[in-house]
């Protein structure tokens, strides 16, 4: 093999090199959308009443991740407005998921709450979808294929008896006082302690 020819595979190899490596280090892409039917994606997002979620709610891409914590990907998207029969969908855009590449599966899932609240956990009327897993892709973006819509819910506040009955335990806990003192008190100097009033009595 002569040099020339030596020199043209190891520039071959050096380019195939870091192709691959910029490849590694680019991020894959999702299409964040919940009405999307040329990939039959179609989960619209709902009030507790039925209607659509409309103005007044946002939603969230999060990445679930291997030890089940959820990181969100995505920003606030607000609803649709237009008519009646889009506000059950999200405005849709393009997330990059970062630390992942071209063929990487993710497992993703879709949150949405009131936007007046400071978060999905802070607020009272929220909801999330199934989990899906996509293949990422680095030059183009990938449809959210399999993700199904749901209903948001009313979070329940604690009801009247159920504050009762731990405002109740509080001052049974407080009247009761630390078991340490209650055995100081029944055997502290110039008080008998129960055997030696048996005794006594003998």
């Amino acid at each position: 093999m002569n040099v020339v020819l030596r020199m043209m595979i190891l520039s071959l190899g050096c380019a195939v090199a870091a192709v691959m490596a910029s490849a590694s280090e680019m991020p894959g892409y999702i299409w964040f959308d919940t009405h999307y039917p040329a990939d039959q994606v179609d989960a619209p997002i709902y009030r507790p009443d039925g209607s659509g979620a409309g103005d007044g709610y946002v939603a969230q891409l999060f990445l679930v991740t291997s030890g089940g914590s959820l990181d969100p990907i995505s920003g606030l998207r607000g609803f649709l407005t237009l008519s009646p029969e889009a506000t059950p969908y999200i405005r849709a855009t393009t997330v990059a998921v970062w630390g992942y590449g071209t063929l990487d599966d993710v497992t993703v899932r879709v949150r949405a709450w009131e936007a007046s609240a400071d978060s999905y956990e802070a607020s009272m009327i929220r909801g999330e979808s199934n989990d899906i897993t996509v293949r990422l892709r680095a030059n183009d973006f990938v449809p959210l294929v399999g993700l199904e819509g749901f209903t948001m819910h009313v979070v329940p506040e604690p009801s009247a008896a159920t504050l009762g009955l731990l405002g109740l335990a509080f001052v049974w806990l407080a009247r009761k006082g630390p078991p340490h003192r209650r055995e100081r008190e029944t055997t502290g100097p110039g008080m008998r302690s129960a055997e030696e009033c048996r005794r006594a009595r003998d």
